[in-house]
């Protein structure tokens, strides 16, 4: 299989007013092309830190960040990023927020445009696509998001707790939509969550952190009997919940020895 992403012995330091802060320590990890892989670990343990030195918006101290072999100097329209707000703008139509990433990156034409469009109503935004974000619902904006991230078609999606502002079956119903999506697009995928149920019902594979400096504590595949990939699915799985119980108990452990050390 091709590696898609890579981090080698990769940490981060940075200074703030309160004196240096060690986000992430001597990180190794690599992601499989197509692999749809999670990461989850104590608050402040650097899961967005990680995400952001993949996007390359981040560079590491010391260590290297490679995607599809190459080392990572900056941003790059081989990532795209998915965050925890859908950041529209009130004043732009759907469609016009759905082609913002384009625009930026100076790459809109009618072929873009086409595509986008299809997007949107592979998605079921068609109707909506002349409104505006104010008159759509949380997980519509949501899905408006995704179309603007897919657009850019980039081999790699990064996202940071993406489903985190909405409510319970929103939540869901939009996990479940956004997983399928994903899967079918072949896109390599990495999510960052404090959510461990989510982790497990979307990813192939769980990384769990150490509390700062963030570091590797666990890699673990997820295989449930379910046999499916939807994540309404999966959840169902009789072996989830032994899933649950292993990552919180190492979370749970990480937050003990902190306290102890």
């Amino acid at each position: 299989m091709t590696t898609a992403i890579r981090l080698n012995r990769v940490s981060l330091k940075y200074m703030t007013e309160k004196g240096e802060v060690h986000a992430v320590n001597s990180v190794d990890l690599a992601i499989e092309q197509g692999e749809f892989v999670g990461i989850v670990g104590p608050s402040g343990s650097g899961k967005s830190t990680l995400l952001s030195l993949i996007a390359g918006l981040l560079l590491p101290t010391s260590g290297r960040v490679e995607v599809f072999g190459q080392e990572v100097r900056g941003p790059s329209s081989q990532s795209a990023y998915m965050l925890q707000q859908d950041c529209l703008l009130e004043w732009r139509t759907i469609e016009g927020n759905a082609l913002l990433g384009l625009e930026i990156m100076g790459r809109v034409s009618a072929e873009k445009r086409l595509t986008t469009v299809t997007l949107l109503n592979e998605y079921g935004l068609e109707e909506f696509r002349h409104l505006y974000p104010r008159q759509l619902s949380g997980g519509m904006r949501q899905r408006v998001a995704l179309v603007r991230t897919l657009a850019t078609e980039p081999a790699i999606c990064l996202l940071d707790e993406p489903f985190s502002a909405l409510d319970y079956t929103s939540r869901l119903t939009l996990q479940n939509d956004v997983s399928t999506i994903l899967r079918k697009s072949g896109k390599t995928c990495v999510l960052v969550t404090h959510d461990i149920p989510e982790a497990i019902a979307m990813c192939d594979r769980v990384i769990v952190l150490t509390n700062r400096p963030g570091r590797v504590k666990w890699n673990l595949p997820i295989e449930l009997s379910a046999g499916e990939k939807q994540p309404l699915l999966r959840r169902r799985a009789p072996e989830f919940g032994k899933y649950f119980n292993r990552i919180w108990e190492e979370m749970e452990l990480s937050v003990a020895t902190e306290k102890t050390s």
